[in-house]
């Protein structure tokens, strides 16, 4: 059995958050076999009625958010035992136990900070270069941001892969 750990922060607003919860759904309704995924998660109830295991990851502010990434998490994956970890929103711990994906949605905290809380601003300024040089992959959302990523940090660029979102059909007329 493969445990795949996917960190979610959900109580945050936005495109992350609503990836992370469509992942997670879509991963589960394949039930591929010999694989189980855990979530780890500022918010369980996101993830009520999806067939994955549960971890729930207190986040009790965006400033605490390296604390999560880089000291909650961590210990959860090791506690778990998981075999890999997908960080879906930029970042993946300094000191994995494990294996590490990364998604980057895009590099809007580099084109457009002003758009950024300062928390968030410094938090992904910071360890979205680490991210890029630790992770096994990155997954990013479109050829366009892809390309961004491979511009500024060209020495990961073999590991850049873009994979368009989904469109759940609960969106669907």
């Amino acid at each position: 059995m493969t445990r795949i750990a996917i960190g979610a922060v959900v109580r945050t607003l936005g495109g992350p958050a609503t990836y992370a919860v469509e992942l997670v759904r879509a991963l589960a309704a394949r039930a591929t076999p010999r694989i189980e995924y855990v979530v780890l998660t500022d918010g369980p109830e996101a993830f009520d009625g999806i067939p994955v295991g549960v971890e729930h990851v207190p986040l009790e502010s965006p400033w605490a958010q390296p604390v999560w990434d880089h000291v909650r998490v961590p210990r959860v994956l090791k506690r778990i035992g998981a075999d890999l970890y997908h960080g879906t929103k930029n970042a993946v711990p300094v000191a994995s136990p494990c294996p590490t994906v990364v998604t980057i949605h895009d590099l809007a905290v580099y084109h457009h900070p002003e758009s950024f809380a300062l928390a968030q601003r410094l938090h992904l300024r910071v360890h979205t270069p680490h991210a890029v040089r630790a992770a096994r992959a990155i997954l990013t959302v479109s050829e366009h941001s892809a390309a961004d990523l491979r511009a500024r940090f060209p020495r990961a660029a073999a590991k850049v892969r873009a994979i368009p979102n989904g469109v759940s059909p609960r969106f669907q007329p």
